[in-house]
């Protein structure tokens, strides 16, 4: 019986260490932080982002942050989209014209994002963090 009961404790706890990547699973705030190129004035600029990430476990998505870029630090505004992860833990987000891919560990607490957005001819790189 004392077997029975701890192997049962051992499974509950694999369970729970390795979350399903999928919607509804990823759910919460997220930090992100990245560096990326932009132009600005016709001239490459290397800018720098952080910011929250909340998502809603239904698709949904919400981001507020900051930019430095070229001599200016300022808030960026709030943006809402779309997001979806597949069994891999690797997905996007969609703000606009923007596009972030992300890759995310088994727990859904960190990753990596790659960013675009044609629209000002800029792309980077950063991470992704659970609050």
């Amino acid at each position: 019986m004392k077997k029975l009961v701890l192997a049962v404790i051992a499974s509950c706890f694999c369970i729970s260490a390795n979350a399903a990547c999928d919607t509804k699973s990823l759910k919460g705030n997220y930090m992100i932080q990245g560096i990326y190129t932009g132009y600005k004035s016709s001239y490459p600029t290397t800018c720098g982002d952080i910011g929250i990430i909340q998502f809603d476990g239904k698709g949904g998505a919400v981001g507020v942050g900051f930019e430095s870029c070229a001599g200016t630090t300022y808030a960026l505004p709030k943006q809402t989209g779309t997001y979806q992860i597949d069994a891999l833990c690797s997905g996007s987000i969609v703000f606009g014209t923007m596009e972030i891919k992300y890759i995310f560990d088994k727990t859904l607490k960190s990753g990596v994002i790659l960013g675009a957005n044609p629209d000002y001819l800029s792309s980077g790189v950063g991470t992704i963090l659970k609050q």
